[in-house]
């Protein structure tokens, strides 16, 4: 789960049954209700944004369900009930996959716009708990968790091919669905197969009896068993045979996913060098790798870990993404230093973005002189020209916005590859 939303969950566990339900921000209430979490930094001006995603407000549609917007930190927390958020939305075309919301302090008073409606005072709706979550407004009812409408999803996806967020959005909700679906296991080790290639393994789905069902290429190689089970856990591996196919295919590691697994199982993993990756640990490096290029490099940690992979473990690839984050914001606030007639040293340019980012993200001294230059000399590469050395500084050639695109189309045909 995220450090953002910890400690809220364990305060309200104190009172309510609290149980994971969908990835890493949908949680299930007393059997009944349904907490869904949203998280920004701030920006300047006190300014939140937000994006709600449309393939789990689908799931929630016909239930008691609680939108929680943590601004910034677990003491801003609008709290929004799902009869408010779904007229909020109502009539509102998603953007992409998510509905696009922003909030906004000023003074005493909290509001909330999304695209083509007017603010609206939510003052009352902060940090309100209380109220939201009483034990009257959990009434006991029924969501199915197959209740994932793909039609609608693969519409979207056909319409957005390039959208790569609606694509992992797809991937998790199969993921999710396909751990539960024992009497097809083929189709939980097809999603398993897509999953490790998303995270960039050159992966192949084998399958069938007495055969591995996924081998994970990278510079290190896994064989990967799915285990697909309507029950909580799996509660029997046969590690013989995963040791077989390990030497089978010349492979480092033996690899287990299901959506939990007993304590006799972990133990089992332990003492044969198995490392067991629950679903929720997959949905958690997804939605990481929407944002952030997770790799078999940095993999590799957990690969070699024995036994059950844990919430802590994941913690270093959470704090290289917030390192990314920050990188990517300095990057945006050295073009915006950049002048388009007055050239600024190396010096300055780095002085002004570590100021900046010691406001927004608190981190001081965050680029060295050697890593600005780096940055610099990158952004003068023959494709993209985006600063031009001139007498002892630097100046830009492009303003923010075509910069920024210029970045986005090169990164992207790097990531995709040039056809």
């Amino acid at each position: 789960m995220s450090n953002h939303y910890r400690q809220i969950l364990e305060n309200l566990s104190k009172e309510f049954e609290i149980d994971k339900f969908f990835g890493q921000t949908v949680f299930k209430v007393n059997r009944a209700g349904f907490l869904y979490f949203r998280y920004s930094k701030r920006y300047s001006g006190d300014k939140y944004f937000f994006g709600a995603e449309t393939s789990v407000i689908s799931q929630l549609q016909n239930a008691i369900y609680t939108v929680l917007f943590v601004c910034g930190n677990e003491n801003n927390v609008l709290v929004i009930p799902s009869d408010l958020f779904n007229e909020i939305i109502k009539d509102v075309a998603p953007s992409g996959s998510q509905w696009k919301v922003n909030i906004f302090f000023t003074g005493e008073k909290v509001e909330l716009k999304v695209s083509g409606k007017e603010r609206m005072d939510v003052t009352n709706y902060l940090n309100n708990t209380d109220f939201i979550l009483s034990k009257v407004y959990f009434v006991e009812q029924k969501i199915p968790h197959k209740g994932i409408d793909y039609e609608l999803i693969k519409k979207k996806l056909e319409s957005k091919k390039d959208d790569r967020e609606v694509k992992i959005e797809l991937l998790k909700s199969r993921l999710v669905d396909y751990a539960s679906l024992s009497e097809e296991p083929t189709k939980f080790e097809e999603v398993i197969t897509e999953v490790f290639g998303e995270l960039g393994f050159e992966c192949e789905h084998i399958g069938g009896s007495g055969k591995t069902d996924v081998l994970a290429k990278s510079n290190y190689r896994s064989v990967i068993e799915a285990k697909a089970t309507k029950r909580a856990s799996i509660t029997k591996v046969n590690f013989t045979r995963l040791k077989q196919h390990k030497r089978k295919h010349n492979a480092d590691f033996v690899a287990i996913v299901a959506k939990n697994f007993d304590p006799a199982v972990i133990r089992d993993s332990e003492i044969e060098n198995a490392v067991l990756f629950p679903v929720n640990t997959l949905t958690e490096l997804l939605d990481i790798n929407k944002n952030y290029p997770i790799n078999p490099n940095l993999l590799y940690i957990l690969f070699r870990k024995s036994g059950v992979i844990k919430n802590d473990d994941l913690e270093y690839i959470r704090e290289e993404y917030k390192r990314w984050q920050v990188y990517k914001d300095g990057l945006y606030i050295l073009v915006e230093n950049l002048s388009v007639e007055k050239a600024k040293t190396c010096n300055e340019l780095m002085g002004a973005a570590n100021a900046k980012l010691e406001i927004e993200h608190g981190v001081s001294d965050f680029f060295s002189r050697e890593e600005m230059e780096k940055i610099i000399n990158f952004l003068q590469i023959e494709p993209l020209k985006i600063v031009h050395k001139k007498e002892d500084g630097y100046v830009k050639k492009l303003d923010v916005q075509n910069a920024c695109k210029l970045l986005n189309i090169f990164l992207n045909h790097l990531r995709t590859g040039v056809g």
